[in-house]
C-alpha cells in the first residue's frame, strides 16, 4: 500500500476532502496533487534521516 493510500485509510478519507475544500479543489484534484507530491516528501525525508545531524 502506498503512503497516500495508508494516509486516507487512517483517516477515513476526510483528510482529503478536508484539504480540497480548504484549496477549492476537487477530491481528484486533491488525490492527484497529494500522489506527485508525498513521494518527493518521503525522498527528502529519508535523506535527512541519512543525515548524520538528521532526524
Amino acid at each position: 500500500m502506498d503512503l497516500l493510500n495508508m494516509v486516507l485509510a487512517a483517516t477515513k478519507g476526510d483528510t482529503l476532502g478536508a484539504l480540497a475544500k480548504q484549496n477549492n479543489l476537487s477530491t481528484d484534484q486533491t488525490s492527484d496533487i497529494l500522489s506527485q507530491l508525498l513521494p518527493a516528501l518521503t525522498s527528502k525525508l529519508q535523506n535527512n534521516v541519512e543525515q548524520e545531524n538528521g532526524l
